[in-house]
């Protein structure tokens, strides 16, 4: 019954016929499940740090302070620092995000730092971190952790029989509705192993003796605790020790791993094993079954025991049935759209954009800003994406990756045409994706593209389909009517903006200085720390009326206030960053502005704009 040479050989084969589907699955469970590890603290004070001062988290520390310290006594917090201190940092929450992730190693330490980072900087927001990333930590490990390694086991166990088996049967605890029943077995058996660790000795024997607990659940996801247990023990009894010598056998190969970096585990070692560990879970299954042991009618499926083929599990022959999806709205998406349902389509995105626009703003920085380039509560670029996407996507509404995939493409080629035109032609910039991750030339990332996809799935899947219903229900008359009016009004306001912006001799100055001259402008700013300052901004124009450079000086209350300030301005303006210092307990920083190619006309415009109490100051005049 024991016959190693052969499992691996029936291993080695079940990786030839389905070698692509397996390591991806070993890749998944490996990042989810294997990021929740720590580099371990060091035991001893930190290179540079006295005894006292690394225990003294007492001292009157704040919480944020005890949280960094606790970063920077990590190889991953240090890590983490050196990614951050990294001129290509990057902005924006997946720059944030694939930063910590790469530098700790971690998707689970990695998001949680990137929240930390984005979302509570200032010390009130620590022990609400501590408190979440505690909780979610948690949860990760029972309901991802626990049972993600389950089904990843029964991936395995259909692949040995079944070389035609799909990836989404990794899933299966979730779909067959056992996922609280597997967590908590698996949080038991973890709970065991860590008090069985306490008497040392006892640890490798019931290491050995619950090594077949999550085989059993991947087996049959309803079988009891207390069963699985005791079957785990009754199958590995006599054979604690040849599995030890079982995994001594791959010694080699963990050399080899080493050799190569990690990646002949990825690629190799880890589903070689997997699979040898499969066989040899059936191979015991099978002796148990015939020995009739205590808990042997738990392993009741019958469609593992088949030859190798080439087709996929007969999942509707499952003891257990698996959820059926349910249809949260009822809408149909494959609805067709009227001429004035569309008008009045585009109309209703362009509000919802405005409102999405105006609200990162408000929440962002305290203040109402219009974002809209043209006049009143509506920005035709959501509008134009996503009647477009409705128009073009209609044959691909069937597949949801294909729409999502797609709906990228469309939104940014809209997003960077657009900004293209208003550096082009206006020259203004909108918006700038400089330093966000993977962003083209500033004028779309993929962070905005994920974005985008996901809304266009929205405006496809749901909110189409619910407004086309909702405007069916209008009289077509009074249809007509309110598609003429809105029209009438989005021509108007583009012609006023046009007007308003054209460079004519008409037109009023916005100012009396000179074009190639300075601006000097007052207002306000908001600080990380939620903390309203006054500021200066000069603005210097070149001899072709172009902005050459900016210099802000921002009130603080000491001068650690206004480090601490210029730290924050150097990572927002990256590579644009031309130095900065600390005069009279203010911090003073130039940016450089030629890239940007804004005239004084523009430039005043967009201050105005983006500020709620700005006010154009004369030369020589103070604020």
């Amino acid at each position: 019954m024991w016959q190693p040479k052969q499992w691996k050989k029936a291993a080695r084969h079940t990786l030839k016929a389905n070698y692509g589907r397996i390591v991806a699955v070993c890749v998944l469970v490996g990042i989810l499940v294997g990021g929740l590890s720590l580099s371990p603290v060091h035991s001893g004070p930190a290179p540079g740090q006295d005894g006292q001062a690394q225990a003294g988290y007492a001292a009157g520390k704040s919480n944020m302070q005890i949280l960094e310290e606790f970063l920077e006594n990590t190889s991953a917090g240090q890590a983490l620092q050196r990614a951050q201190a990294s001129p290509d940092g990057g902005r924006g929450v997946l720059s944030k995000l694939v930063n910590n992730i790469t530098a700790s190693g971690s998707f689970l330490f990695g998001a949680l730092n990137a929240v930390n980072q984005m979302a509570f900087q200032g010390r009130f927001g620590a022990g609400i971190v501590i408190a979440f990333g505690a909780l979610l930590t948690f949860c990760w490990w029972v309901f991802v952790g626990g049972v993600l390694p389950v089904g990843e086991r029964r991936f395995f166990l259909e692949s040995r029989a079944y070389r035609g088996t799909r990836f989404h049967r990794v899933f299966l605890p979730y779909r067959v509705h056992c996922t609280r029943h597997t967590a908590f077995v698996m949080l038991v058996r973890d709970a065991k192993l860590c008090l069985w660790a306490l008497t040392v000795v006892g640890l490798p024997v019931k290491l050995y003796s619950y090594l077949m607990v999550p085989y059993i659940l991947a087996e049959n996801p309803s079988t009891p605790c207390r069963e699985a247990f005791r079957l785990s023990s009754s199958m590995m009894k006599g054979y604690k020790w040849r599995c030890f010598l079982l995994d001594l056998s791959f010694l080699g190969w963990y050399l080899l791993n080493i050799l190569t970096l990690g990646a002949l585990d990825v690629l190799f070692t880890s589903p070689y094993r997997k699979a040898v560990y499969a066989e040899a879970y059936m191979a015991l299954r099978q002796e148990a079954k015939r020995r009739q042991a205590p808990g042997a009618q738990w392993m009741c499926d019958t469609a593992l025991e088949a030859a190798p083929c080439q087709g996929e599990y007969p999942a509707e022959q499952y003891l257990l049935p698996e959820a059926e999806g349910r249809r949260w709205l009822k809408v149909d998406y494959h609805c067709r759209y009227s001429l004035q349902t569309l008008i009045l389509l585009f109309f209703t995105f362009s509000f919802i954009g405005w409102v999405w626009e105006v609200s990162l703003h408000l929440f962002g920085s305290g203040v109402f800003v219009n974002r809209g380039v043209l006049h009143g509560p509506w920005l035709p670029i959501y509008g134009t994406g996503g009647v477009l996407l409705l128009v073009l996507l209609k044959k691909v509404r069937d597949n949801p990756l294909a729409t999502f995939l797609l709906g990228m493409v469309v939104c940014g080629v809209v997003e960077y045409s657009t900004a293209w035109y208003l550096e082009t032609f206006k020259h203004t910039k909108w918006w700038d994706y400089t330093g966000y991750f993977l962003n083209l030339h500033g004028r779309i990332c993929a962070e905005g593209l994920l974005v985008f996809g996901l809304g266009g799935c929205m405006f496809i899947y749901v909110l189409g389909p619910l407004l086309n219903n909702l405007y069916a229900k209008v009289p077509a008359r009074v249809k007509n009517r309110l598609c003429a009016v809105l029209l009438a009004l989005a021509v108007a306001s583009t012609c006023f903006a046009v007007w308003t912006s054209a460079d004519t001799h008409e037109a009023p100055a916005l100012s009396s200085a000179p074009a190639s001259g300075a601006l000097a402008f007052a207002y306000t700013v908001q600080g990380p720390d939620g903390q309203l300052r006054n500021a200066r901004e000069s603005v210097a124009f070149g001899d072709d009326g172009l902005a050459e450079s900016s210099t802000l000086s921002i009130q603080a209350e000491s001068d650690e206030a206004a480090e601490a300030l210029l730290s924050e301005a150097k990572e927002q303006f990256g590579s644009s960053w031309s130095g900065g210092s600390v005069e009279g307990g203010n911090a003073v920083f130039t940016v450089d502005m030629r890239a940007e190619r804004i005239d004084r006309k523009t430039y005043e415009a967009l201050i105005m704009a983006n500020t709620a109490d700005a006010r154009l100051l004369a030369l020589g005049e103070e604020a």
